[in-house]
């Protein structure tokens, strides 16, 4: 093959990658953004778990009752990637007061706002994530 059919032929694959570049590095993208919400999704459910099993052992002891910043903490303390500016308890989570004695019923539900790390889609910014866990009070 000459010098000049070489040449074309570069063009040619150049021109197809340019299509295809664009397509392949935007789904690649969604598939990261995708696991990154599942991953931040367990992670709220895991620390609800958790927080719930605080509630648990800890519902009336001597020291105190179970407060909400507690709770908060656990799930900031067993968790590695939620942020604490960006969790929220809802209005379901309790009760705190009175303490809650053993064999009553306590709810720990919370709330993520997910930012996802691209913007390339309008209108998928702030996606709220939540997750509940209810036990029964041991102690």
């Amino acid at each position: 093959m000459n010098r000049a059919g070489r040449r074309r032929l570069s063009g040619q694959s150049l021109v197809e990658f340019a299509f295809v570049a664009p397509i392949f590095f935007l789904m690649l993208l969604g598939v990261m953004e995708g696991g990154r919400l599942m991953w931040m999704n367990h992670e709220l459910t895991n620390g609800t778990r958790e927080a719930a099993r605080y509630a648990m052992v800890h519902g009336s002891e001597a020291s105190g009752c179970v407060t909400l910043a507690a709770l908060t903490q656990e799930i900031i303390d067993s968790t590695t990637s939620l942020q604490s500016g960006r969790l929220s308890a809802t209005a379901n989570t309790g009760p705190f007061s009175p303490c809650p004695e053993p064999g009553s019923t306590f709810v720990v539900e919370y709330q993520y706002n997910y930012d996802p790390m691209l913007g390339l889609i309008p209108g998928l910014n702030n996606i709220n994530l939540s997750a509940r866990s209810q036990v029964l009070v041991q102690h």
